[in-house]
This record gives C-alpha cells, sequence and structure tokens, in this order.
C-alpha cells in the first residue's frame, strides 16, 4: 500500500474514452472492483504560430530629422528571425534579414517637410506586421537673400587622406569648397565608435590639415572630418579615414591611393590601388597584398572578389591593385576598404588604415568599366588618375596638376581600345610611307567639359607588358627602345610622336609630357621598305654572350637567305613579320651551328624589294 501501476498511455492506445479498472483479490479469492472513466489524449494542440513583432527603434515618432539618417528597427518571431522592409511614404528602399535591422536614409534626395517611416516585419509563413511613425525632413537650403552659401548638404570635404609621420604622429588633410561661411572644421577621433557630441580638434577655415600628436604605437585611430557654418550648423558626413600610429614610418605603406575616402563610386570593374612604393626597401619583402571590405556598421571584413581573374586577390607583384565589381553592392551603405600587406614569413601587416567610400550610380566621383573609366578632377589638387589595363598586369595614369582646368572640376575620360575611325587608322601611314603598329592598348582621353588644351605640362603614362624583364615586350618579340608613345593629331588628322618621353625599365612604362588630350598609344615603325633594314650583331661572337641574329627594320612579309662565299644557300626562312624583326638562332638549315666565316644575307619582301649585305660569324 498504495498499489500502483505506471501506464504508458502512447503505445498501443488510441486518443479517445478508455475504462480503467482495478480489482482487489484476497487470500480467500474473494474480489471486489471499481472502474474509472478516462479520455486518454495524446496528440498535441498545434502550436500557436504568432506573427511577427517589429518595432521602430530609431528615429524617433515626430522628430525633425536632417541629411544621412541611420533607421534603426527590432523584429522577433516565433519561428526565426523575420524580413524587415523599410518603406519611406510607402515606397519601398531596403530590406534587411538580419539583426540589427538597418537602412542608411539619404534625406537629402527628399523634400523637405512630413515624411512617413514604415517598417514592415514579414516571417516565414509570409506572416505580416507593420509600424510607422512620421518624422519631418528640415535640411539646409540656400536663402535666396543670402549672399554666404550654406554648408553643402554633400560632405563639405573632399579627398580626406592620412599619412603616418615619425613619432607616432598621424596627418589628416583633406579640401574643401571655397565659401564666405564655413568658418572651421571638426575633427572627432576615436579607437573605437565614434562620439560626435565633442569634438578631438578644430581647426579654422581655411586650414585643411591636423597633425595629431601623442599617440600609443600600433594603435589604430579613426578620424572624420566636418565643416561648420556660421550659424554653428556642421555637416554630418560620416567617411571614416584611420591609419596607424607608428615610431618609425621606414619602411611604411601608405595603404589606397585610389579611391580616396568619401568618394562616391560605381562600375563593375572600378581600380583599386594600393600605395606601395617599388623602390622601398621593404617592398623586397612582400609576398602579397590582400585587399578587403565591410560596411561601415560591420565588424568582420572580408576579401574583395575580382571582377576577372588577370588581376587577382591577393596580388603578388607591383603595381598592387585588383578591379572590384561593385554593382550589386547596397548603394543605402558606406563601405570601408583596406590593404593587407603579407610578408613571405606570411606575418600580416594592418597598419596601413582604411578609407570610407560610398555608391552612387547617379552622380559619382569615379565609375569604371572593363575598358572606360570616369572620375572627377578638381583644379584645386594634383590629380593622378589610375586606370588598370584589362589583359595586363599594368596600370595607365594620367596625371593633371593643380590650377590648368577651365572650371573648377570637371570629369576625365579614360577608353581604353576605342573603336577607331577610318581616318584616324589612316593616320597611322607617316608621311615617309612607314607604318605605326600599336604595341598595346590605344587610349582616348579627353574632359567632359571640353577643354583640350592646357597652359602647363600634364602627364600620360602608358604601361608594356615584359614578365622575363628582358627588355622585349611580350608577345611582339620588340625591343623596348624601339617604342614610343604617339598622339592622334586632329587638326592634320595625323599620328605624332610625343617627343617629351622618357621609358621606365622596371615599372615598364613609358611616360610623355603634354599639352593637349587626344589619342595616346605606344606604336613601333614598320618600314614600308627595306631601304633601313639591317642585322646584329654584325660580327656574331658567341664567345661574348652572342645568341642570335637579328634582322631589323623589316616589312610585314620577310624572306631572309644566307650563303656561303661558294654560293651554296646555307640557311632560308620566310615568315610574316608584324614586328619589324627577324630572329635568326645562326644555325643551318639542318640545325648545325653555321661555322665561322663570311656569309651573304639577302632579305626580300612581299613587294619584291631585295636588301644584300655581308655577315661575319667568329666562332
Amino acid at each position: 500500500v498504495p498499489y500502483t501501476y505506471s501506464w504508458d498511455t502512447a503505445v498501443g492506445y488510441d486518443d479517445g474514452p478508455h475504462v480503467i479498472k482495478v480489482t482487489a483479490v484476497d487470500t480467500s479469492n474473494n474480489e471486489a472492483s471499481e472502474e474509472l472513466n478516462v479520455t486518454v489524449s495524446n496528440t498535441l494542440p498545434p502550436p500557436v504560430d504568432n506573427p511577427p513583432q517589429v518595432a521602430l527603434v530609431v528615429p524617433n515618432n515626430n522628430s525633425v530629422v536632417s541629411e544621412v539618417v541611420t533607421i534603426e528597427g527590432t523584429a522577433t518571431d516565433d519561428n526565426g528571425e523575420p524580413t524587415v522592409e523599410f518603406y519611406i511614404d510607402d515606397v519601398k528602399k531596403s530590406s534587411d534579414t538580419t539583426a540589427p535591422y538597418t537602412y542608411i536614409w539619404n534625406t537629402g534626395s527628399e523634400t523637405n517637410g512630413s515624411h512617413i517611416i514604415k517598417l514592415t516585419a514579414i516571417d516565414s509563413k509570409e506572416q505580416k506586421t507593420s509600424t510607422q511613425i512620421e518624422v519631418t525632413i528640415k535640411n539646409t537650403t540656400v536663402d535666396d537673400t543670402d549672399d554666404n552659401t550654406a554648408v553643402s548638404l554633400s560632405p563639405a570635404i573632399s579627398y580626406l587622406s592620412i599619412e603616418k609621420l615619425e613619432g607616432s604622429r598621424l596627418q589628416i588633410s583633406w579640401l574643401s569648397p571655397e565659401s564666405d561661411n564655413i568658418i572651421k572644421y571638426n575633427i572627432y577621433m576615436s579607437t573605437g565608435a565614434i562620439d560626435y557630441s565633442i569634438p578631438a580638434y578644430t581647426v579654422n577655415y581655411p586650414e585643411h590639415s591636423k597633425i595629431i600628436e601623442g599617440l600609443n604605437e600600433g594603435q589604430e585611430y579613426k578620424f572624420v572630418v566636418r565643416a561648420v557654418d556660421k550659424n554653428g550648423i556642421e555637416e554630418n558626413n560620416t567617411y571614416v579615414i584611420a591609419g596607424t600610429a607608428v615610431e618609425d614610418v621606414a619602411g611604411q605603406i601608405s595603404g589606397m591611393v585610389v579611391p580616396q575616402s568619401g568618394m562616391k563610386i560605381t562600375g563593375e570593374s572600378i581600380t583599386l590601388v594600393a600605395d606601395i612604393n617599388p623602390d622601398n626597401t621593404s617592398s623586397s619583402l612582400i609576398k602579397e597584398v590582400r585587399f578587403e571590405y565591410k560596411g561601415s556598421d560591420e565588424e568582420e571584413w572580408q576579401k574583395i572578389p575580382v571582377s576577372n581573374n588577370n588581376h587577382p586577390n591577393p596580388d603578388n607583384s607591383y603595381p598592387y591593385f585588383i578591379k572590384w565589381n561593385v554593382s550589386e553592392l547596397d548603394e543605402n551603405n558606406y563601405y570601408n576598404v583596406r590593404v593587407i600587406v603579407v610578408n613571405k614569413n606570411g606575418l600580416e601587416d594592418t597598419t596601413a588604415g582604411y578609407i570610407t567610400i560610398g555608391l552612387d550610380s547617379n552622380d559619382p566621383d569615379i565609375e569604371e568599366s572593363r575598358n572606360y573609366k570616369r572620375e572627377r578632377i578638381d583644379n584645386r589638387k594634383e590629380n593622378i588618375i589610375m586606370m588598370g589595363e584589362p589583359n595586363i598586369d599594368r596600370l595607365c595614369e594620367v596625371k593633371i596638376g593643380a590650377g590648368v582646368l577651365e572650371e573648377p572640376s570637371t570629369m576625365i575620360k579614360i577608353i581604353i581600345n576605342p573603336s577607331i575611325s577610318a581616318t584616324i587608322s589612316k593616320g597611322m601611314v607617316l608621311n615617309n610611307g612607314n607604318n605605326l603598329v600599336s604595341i598595346g592598348y590605344i587610349h582616348k582621353i579627353d574632359l567632359e567639359n571640353g577643354q583640350r588644351v592646357f597652359s602647363k605640362d600634364i602627364e600620360i603614362s602608358l604601361p608594356y607588358n615584359d614578365k622575363n624583364n628582358d627588355n622585349i615586350i611580350d608577345e611582339k618579340e620588340v625591343n623596348i627602345n624601339k617604342v614610343f608613345m604617339y598622339s592622334y593629331n586632329e587638326d592634320n588628322s595625323k599620328w605624332e610622336k610625343v617627343t617629351n618621353s622618357t621609358i621606365d625599365k622596371t615599372n615598364k612604362k613609358i611616360t610623355s609630357k603634354t599639352r593637349h588630350l587626344s589619342y595616346y598609344g605606344l606604336f613601333m615603325v614598320l618600314s614600308s621598305n627595306l631601304s633601313t633594314s639591317h642585322i646584329y650583331p654584325n660580327p656574331y661572337k658567341p664567345s661574348i654572350g652572342h645568341t642570335s641574329i637579328t634582322f631589323a627594320n623589316l616589312t610585314t612579309r620577310t624572306k631572309v637567305q644566307i650563303y656561303n662565299t661558294a654560293g651554296e644557300l646555307v640557311y632560308d626562312d620566310e615568315k610574316d613579320t608584324p614586328a619589324g624583326e627577324l630572329i635568326w638562332n645562326a644555325k643551318n638549315n639542318k640545325g648545325e651551328p653555321i661555322a665561322s666565316g663570311i656569309y651573304i644575307y639577302m632579305i626580300t619582301n612581299n613587294a619584291g624589294q631585295i636588301k644584300k649585305g655581308k655577315l661575319a660569324i667568329i666562332r
């Protein structure tokens, strides 16, 4: 006593009414029974599937907002994280699938006045819940009765840069528009999240740089610079630039050089360039350079996916650059971009810091595809425009100094391998009948404001391909000393050699100084006849390192014949010579080295022209 029995109603018993009977039997076999009616119910009721819950946290209802606003909400659901959609005046702007649910709203694209912000949470069963608030946009505008210019809704500074200085110092520099209304710049600094309540430093207009001292070596610092007008109104850009303080700057990398912090970009093939000097002694210790990015409100960095395999990430050779497809990224977000330098021991250097860029397909500072680039240039500064060549690991570069533009700013356009008209192609035939043969790509360079001529020199650098450093252009078999930069003269429809040029055989580029924009390219001259054709070396001496004999200044099709003094043919060859050269290994038709002696060579082209001469071989 008590008498018990455990009954598992889930095994062998259906849901429904059942009878429990208890019978007691004594030692004399007398019985007594009692029954109890019960109902078995093992099937659980379906779970309650409530619709998602959503709340709008920032901004507050009936608040006044301006410029760039971060809208933040929370959402929960019985079945996991819901999707949250963001609406402005019932127009869907964005969606977010993970907490924290945020949307960066640029109110500068909206009219001043009342607007409705709505958040809708949607769960996996398509159940929806919405919440909304009303806000008032009040952006600063220009007062037609006031001669002063208010601070622009867009950042009133541009081209923000950071430089490491000796002694754990950092220098912040920027450009700002000429204005009678800007009185100072507030500089915000932090090692974590930036607090915009009190600036760390203030610089009076028109100063546009600040050296930050007393920093901790090895610590990364973040900076934002904002302009303040005479009314005390501060524009509220959030373009962060970061750098690490170091005691000794020798061998340090500068980080991103293209694009610059604060720029707005768009396109399927944006050139990103790391500022690493190949003459720096530490450059020989570099294994690779990796390009990374993250959303400005995110913590985790990720490797940037490249837009083509010709420019891999990481990049293991100078110049260090990649091409980035940003067309699928959210234009409502800002992005941080940085470079990581990995040395040959596998150690990573993150001291280069990072920049912040925005996306804008309507009014970008840089727009770029595989063969096309537009970039905003500014008359207040030296402009260096870099563009990755499509199929080689090199950059073309245009350098336009300050004070040479006819307008405060404009867009420069570079087209690689543009469509060439018959007139431009005809101009490749020189006055003496010789032909220009393109080595690499032709580049069309112009400005959108129509300016073609400058009062001072500008620089144009075009690259060539020579991976094995033998001064012979890859796939062309042309010595770089025979290659020159030419530009197209639209006035006389002729290509003309740019005389003020230099060859940089270390960095594989030819740089020319000029004062006009047009078509530019690297060319060699291909003779129209054999009058200047010749051979070298002559005499040929393997004992001093000669390995082959070159027939130079040929036309497009060449036949070469070699005779001994007895008039016997010992070697002949005929082939296309688009580069104007034919190389012979000094062996006969049987592949045997030709003996020492005097030989007669005869060159014939497809026009029937003949050039003869003597050749000495001394073994």
